[in-house]
């Protein structure tokens, strides 16, 4: 008994949709417009998305229709604009070679960016893909337009600021950065070095004097993982603090600061403190001066003796009832629960009201002491 002929097998899909659609199909699944031209500049094959991403009307892109007549189409949609500049871009598209990869970016009429390239293919023919790059393009436009921001913010600040990266090399300058520092505004050029634009400002008169010579060959030994800072004077007499911080990509900030009038007034201010200093100390009297926080502001070397606590001198920032606590242990009140009760009535004393009372020291001497509102005197 023989058995049945066994049923012919199903043509597999492969078969059913023929080499053409299933290139057809895989076209059509790209995410890219995309068109196979011949040697001759007729299309060949391309994808649904091409004729939408390239702006021409449904149907257009068939098979034998010439490159010119489709860029013609493109310009009759207003793909490229109106007048002169339209004209311009149609006569560039139709005078491209072909035999040479070239690609561009436009912006359509309806605000999508498209890349379009155009790539030969073996045997004289050529590929020509559309992509919406819109998304790309407007993130490139947002970095560009926050670049340009922080670069205005930088030459708007009244400091100078150079940003290096982890090799130490310059990736940001702002324009205050050559007034401050004394670099010439053409020696900050990025990718340079840090030891290289201090061997500028050192071949420069900036570090004219010994000391300021060592102060630049200091900082480039500075360990920059690490804020430091210090100032300079310029030869044309403004003081500079310079500092340098840290960056968490492992480079670092260096910063120029103009702080003339800030020392200036601190010069001031020492050399004023130091005239008064003096002055107190050339009284007859001695004199202590008690801010509201009941802290030692300033006191003469007069009162100092007077007041028992000359090895003390001066206890500048202290309190009231610490400084009177130093000269009992010095022995100034005596001994015992008279010392103790002396100690303990000072303290109680109001001092926002006028006081005045005489002690006897150890030495036998009588001091007369008034205290208005602040203030001790001997």
């Amino acid at each position: 008994m023989t058995e049945p002929p066994a049923a012919p097998q199903a043509a597999s899909g492969e078969a059913v949709i023929g080499e053409e659609g299933l290139a057809q199909l895989m076209l059509d699944s790209m995410r890219h417009g995309i068109a196979l031209f011949d040697s001759e500049g007729r299309l060949v094959i391309a994808n649904r998305l091409a004729s939408r991403i390239a702006g021409l009307d449904p149907g257009m892109l068939r098979r034998g229709e010439h490159i010119a007549t489709l860029i013609h189409a493109q310009a009759a949609n207003g793909e490229f604009g109106q007048g002169e500049d339209a004209a311009a871009i149609v006569s560039r598209a139709l005078a491209l070679d072909r035999r040479r990869p070239s690609s561009l970016t436009r912006r359509r009429p309806d605000g999508t960016v498209v890349e379009v390239a155009s790539t030969p293919a073996p045997g004289g023919g050529f590929v020509v893909t559309f992509s919406d790059v819109t998304a790309h393009a407007e993130a490139e436009a947002a970095l560009r337009d926050q670049a340009e921001m922080l670069h205005a913010t930088l030459d708007n600040l009244r400091h100078g600021i150079l940003v290096f990266g982890p090799d130490a090399r310059l990736r940001l300058a702002n324009a205050l950065t050559a007034d401050l520092s004394g670099l010439p505004p053409a020696a900050l050029q990025l990718g340079r070095s840090h030891a290289e634009l201090v061997s500028d400002l050192l071949a420069s008169a900036e570090f004219a004097s010994p000391e300021d010579r060592a102060t630049a060959l200091q900082a480039l030994g500075t360990e920059r993982s690490q804020s430091s800072s210090y100032t300079r004077t310029r030869p044309d007499g403004r003081i500079i603090e310079v500092r340098s911080d840290p960056t968490p990509d492992g480079g670092f900030i260096i910063t120029h600061v103009e702080v003339t009038r800030q020392a200036q007034a601190e010069a001031a201010a020492r050399r004023q403190a130091a005239q008064m200093q003096a002055m107190q100390d050339h009284m007859r009297h001695g004199i202590a001066y008690y801010g509201p926080d009941r802290r030692l502001i300033t006191m003469n070397r007069l009162a100092g003796r007077l007041s028992g606590v000359p090895k003390h001198y001066p206890l500048f920032g202290a309190l009231f009832e610490d400084v009177v606590d130093s000269q009992a242990g010095d022995g100034v009140f005596g001994a015992g629960a008279a010392a103790a009760a002396e100690v303990a009535r000072i303290k109680a004393l109001d001092r926002r009201q006028p006081i005045r009372y005489q002690r006897t020291n150890p030495a036998g001497e009588v001091t007369s002491i008034t205290s208005p509102a602040g203030l001790v005197r001997w």
